[in-house]
C-alpha cells in the first residue's frame, strides 16, 4: 500500500520510496523517511493535498505526490 492510503493515527514500515528526482529522495531520507522506518499518519489527504506524518524525529507534512512514491505494510498499533 501507499503512504497516502494510510488513515488517522494508522502506523506502517516503510518498504521503499520510489521517487526519480534524487534530492526529493535524498531530503526525504535526511528527515528519517526510508526503508525499515515506522511512520504514523497524523493528518491524511484523502483528497489530495497535504498530509501530516511522524518519524521519530519529528512531525513532517509530504505532499500527495510524494506520499504515492512511498509503499509501507501497515504494522499493528499495540
Amino acid at each position: 500500500m501507499k503512504l497516502s492510503d494510510l488513515k488517522k493515527f494508522e502506523k506502517a514500515k516503510v518498504l521503499s520510496v520510489d521517487l526519480d528526482h534524487q534530492a526529493v529522495r535524498k531530503r526525504l531520507s535526511d528527515l528519517g523517511l526510508q526503508q525499515g522506518q515506522e511512520v504514523t499518519c497524523l493528518v491524511g489527504s484523502p483528497w489530495g493535498g497535504v498530509g501530516s506524518y511522524q518519524l521519530t524525529n519529528g512531525v513532517f507534512a509530504l505532499e500527495d505526490w510524494i506520499c504515492k512514491k512511498v509503499q509501507v505494510e501497515k504494522v499493528d498499533s499495540k
